[in-house]
């Protein structure tokens, strides 16, 4: 699993290489959208894209999918404990995820934290901190050269881990329709130490 650790800023720039990790986008706010509400978000790192919905005032439900070595998928949901339009806002976010990779390779498993945020006038801070749990699983797989010959064998390998997550970050509303978010995701695997990267994302509330 420790070979796994050294790839972890790879994986964040689409050069995955190894193992697949849960999905390294979090939710920009503790708020609700609001009942009857949606959001678009786009990101860039890693390359995202995902939906979200208020089915309640206080909850949000959401489905997405990012790049890693291959598409991830994900839905979540979010309920707000404490829902303000300005000021401070804390929530309880739980999902899971599913995703095929290279080499027969397939990454499933589950995630759950807190989200704060705080917004005044047109910017809002947050801070989002995840544990996630991860099944990942390569099949036997036979590769061979450009004559159809072979070179090796991949012998079927199975990884369950857990490690830890913080996206935060900082929105700017444009109007109360349309955001930009500049974050930074730092992952902590195992006794190794954390990695962290820039993140950028735009969002659209309608």
């Amino acid at each position: 699993m420790k070979y796994c650790n050294l790839i972890i800023l790879i994986i964040i720039f689409q050069l995955v290489n190894g193992c697949s990790f849960a999905p390294l986008n979090s939710p920009h706010t503790a708020r609700s959208l609001g009942k009857g509400e949606n959001n678009v978000n786009a990101s860039v790192s890693p390359l995202g894209l995902e939906y979200s919905r208020g089915i309640a005032e206080n909850t949000d439900i959401g489905i997405g999918a990012e790049m890693q070595f291959g598409p991830l998928y994900t839905g979540w949901m979010k309920h707000s404990f404490v829902n303000n339009s300005k000021g401070g806002s804390t929530a309880l976010l739980g999902g899971i995820f599913y995703g095929d990779g290279v080499y027969d390779s397939t990454t499933k498993g589950y995630y759950f934290g807190p989200v704060v945020s705080y917004r005044f006038d047109a910017a809002e801070w947050y801070l989002a901190a995840k544990y996630n749990r991860v099944y990942w699983e390569v099949g036997e797989n036979n590769v061979k050269d450009k004559d159809d010959e072979s070179i090796f064998t991949i012998e079927p390998i199975s990884h369950n881990f857990s490690y830890y997550q913080i996206n935060a970050g900082l929105s700017y509303w444009f109007t109360d329709s349309f955001n930009t978010d500049l974050s930074a995701l730092c992952l902590k695997l195992e006794e190794q130490r954390p990695a962290c990267v820039p993140m950028l994302g735009f969002g659209v509330t309608f």
